[in-house]
């Protein structure tokens, strides 16, 4: 997901939009920092399955719709938040992170845009992670918790940066713009448990079968 330009077209940040996405990126820092020795333990000792749930995410990214020329909506957070459930919170934001430089490098965009994305999925991905870690006992409530919650940060921090930049109000831009997606975003989370599952009972194989429903969500997205 992209922030949007200022009122005028061109391409600068309004003040207070440029000092939220500074201080993502200061709390990104201090967060990768901490979780820097689970994500070498995750694509050390788990190379295969971390690459795996990369590929499908990047896969995902790559399908992104544009939404009113200001942003745009994919179904990546299905592979990041299967990333979160197999692997770890660190392993998690560094594949969120590769996603949103993805998405940089192939609409080539401004580079406010990509810092913005990076830190954004990166800081949503860590709370749903940490969210499901925490609710051990129903994995199916903790994955439908876990996806409203990076859905919910996802979504906040897109519609409030775009809102300060174009000084309309933040209800206004998810209503207008977002709010059709609702019942999408609550299939994150069920989906990438479906997809965590289909990896640990059948491997690489079952988790490139199941990118067909995320495949089928897109075309949705899209139509």
């Amino acid at each position: 997901l992209a922030p949007a330009l200022s009122r005028d077209g061109s391409g600068s940040l309004d003040e207070r939009a440029a000092s939220l996405i500074v201080g993502l990126t200061a709390v990104l820092c201090g967060s990768l920092t901490l979780a820097a020795p689970q994500l070498v333990g995750a694509f050390s000792k788990q190379p295969e399955r971390s690459v795996t749930v990369l590929a499908l995410t990047l896969v995902l990214q790559m399908f992104a719709v544009q939404v009113y020329g200001r942003g745009s909506v994919s179904v990546s957070a299905i592979g990041i938040l299967t990333g979160a459930f197999l692997l770890n919170t660190g392993a998690a934001m560094s594949i969120a992170i590769i996603a949103a430089l993805a998405q940089w490098l192939r609409r080539r965009g401004q580079l406010y845009k990509a810092v913005f994305d990076a830190a954004n999925f990166a800081l949503s991905a860590a709370v749903a992670s940490l969210l499901f870690h925490a609710l051990p006992q129903s994995r199916l409530l903790a994955a439908l918790l876990a996806g409203l919650a990076y859905a919910a940060i996802n979504n906040g921090l897109l519609c409030l940066v775009m809102s300060l930049s174009e000084d309309i109000s933040w209800r206004s831009i998810w209503t207008e713009r977002f709010h059709w997606a609702r019942y999408h975003f609550l299939l994150f989370g069920p989906l990438a448990l479906a997809g965590t599952i289909a990896y640990e009972q059948i491997g690489t194989t079952g988790l490139a079968a199941f990118a067909l429903p995320p495949a089928l969500m897109i075309l949705s997205v899209r139509q």
